[in-house]
């Protein structure tokens, strides 16, 4: 099962993200999603930071959770993004924070062949499919009145054949000055 696993992480971190949401890998200093070039971007940085004794705090944590599901049911209303296996909450995302912000957050679903985005409450089941649930978090402070503070999130279903079903995406753009 692990190798099961391994090729579904694979394949979410070599998605061409910019190709299916018009977007560009970076917004500034901060990541619009999560992919094999994003993960290195931020850990050359910390290499690069190390390398010349820069003083500043820097530090990146990536975490993965992959799972396996008979049978989710996925609802999208104004507060969350709730995905359910038997009534149990496998993952929710509160749109709290993006209304706060006045950020964008995209989802697109797999319809009739194509990913297409899809926008206000919904209510969709899948059945067989694979969860991969990724978060990058990346921190840059680089004296007493700067920092970066990037959290970029996303969550991509694939089906037990490996295509991908759904992605969505929750950008991060923070930044402490």
């Amino acid at each position: 099962m692990a190798g099961y696993f391994e090729k579904a992480l694979e394949i979410a971190e070599n998605i061409n993200y910019s190709e299916y949401f018009n977007l560009s890998r970076f917004s500034s200093h901060w990541a619009n999603f999560i992919d094999h070039t994003t993960i290195n971007h931020y850990s050359d940085l910390i290499e690069l930071y190390k390398n010349n004794q820069r003083q500043t705090y820097v530090s990146m944590n990536y975490t993965v959770n992959v799972g396996s599901y008979s049978k989710i049911s996925i609802i999208n209303n104004s507060d969350n993004f709730t995905i359910t296996n038997d009534d149990e909450i496998i993952q929710q995302i509160n749109h709290y924070y993006y209304h706060f912000f006045n950020k964008q957050y995209y989802c697109k679903i797999l319809i009739n062949g194509s990913l297409q985005l899809i926008k206000g409450n919904y209510s969709i089941d899948f059945e067989n499919c694979i969860i991969i649930d990724m978060c990058l978090d990346y921190i840059d402070r680089s004296g007493p009145l700067g920092a970066v503070f990037v959290c970029t999130y996303q969550i991509i279903i694939l089906d037990n054949d490996f295509n991908v079903i759904l992605i969505k995406l929750c950008p991060s753009d923070h930044l402490v000055s």
